[in-house]
């Protein structure tokens, strides 16, 4: 449990970084 909440912050950036990269290659393609 303690691990988890300790690593929250890094899985959200994680998840903001896919997204914008996801983004980037979505505007990139059309």
């Amino acid at each position: 449990m303690r691990y988890i909440s300790k690593h929250k912050p890094w899985i959200i950036l994680h998840l903001i970084f896919i997204n914008m990269a996801t983004q980037k290659l979505f505007l990139t393609r059309v």
